[in-house]
């Protein structure tokens, strides 16, 4: 009995001593910091209303529709990046179709095209995949495209920080009519967007 005692006695006192070391030791990760909101706001440019047709130049009512799908959103550190969804409910990448003429208050809507967590940090660049659908005003309807050989991904260059825990919105502007542009039959959209705003 002697033997067993001082046997589990010894035991207990090498668990203590490993316990102690474990304890005592850091394994040199750290703990990563939380996170921050990157929002993107879309808004076209109040100033572009008109568009000519046949020598004629529409102008935009509250009726009108011109849909612009975007999608696969990044938000880039260098060559590194983080995806962006719609919104912080959302779990995987989806396309989403935007009336860019639709209207709230008498001026064109804006739409809230990514919310996301980020890892906090500096970052440079935007990119995400737009392309255009039907654009009609009035009784004006033409199919409008991407120009051949373009890809649908877009790059917007614009420095911004995520902070932990805070939240950092990025406005952008389109200008939907002015990015239209016939080419014999058809009808081209050039995207030209642009950083109005870092909050």
């Amino acid at each position: 009995m002697l033997v067993q005692s001082t046997s589990v006695q010894a035991m207990s006192i090498a668990v203590l001593i490993a316990f102690s070391l474990v304890a005592g030791c850091t394994t040199g990760v750290e703990e990563s910091p939380d996170a921050g909101i990157l929002r993107v706001v879309l808004q076209s440019d109040p100033n572009d209303t008109t568009i000519e047709s046949a020598g004629e130049v529409l102008t935009v009512s509250a009726s009108d529709s011109f849909g612009v799908t975007i999608f696969q959103g990044r938000a880039f550190r260098d060559t590194t990046f983080a995806v962006l969804f719609k919104s912080l409910d959302s779990y995987r990448e989806q396309d989403f179709v935007y009336n860019v003429l639709g209207q709230e208050g008498g001026t064109y809507r804006e739409y809230v095209i990514f919310e996301s967590l980020v890892p906090p940090g500096e970052y440079d660049r935007l990119q995400f995949g737009v392309t255009a659908d039907l654009l009609r005003i009035g009784t004006f309807e033409v199919p409008v495209q991407l120009p051949p050989e373009v890809h649908p991904s877009i790059d917007i260059d614009v420095d911004f920080f995520i902070d932990s825990d805070e939240t950092t919105e990025i406005r952008l502007s389109l200008t939907p009519l002015s990015s239209v542009v016939r080419f014999r039959d058809t009808f081209l959209f050039q995207r030209e967007f642009e950083v109005v705003g870092v909050n």
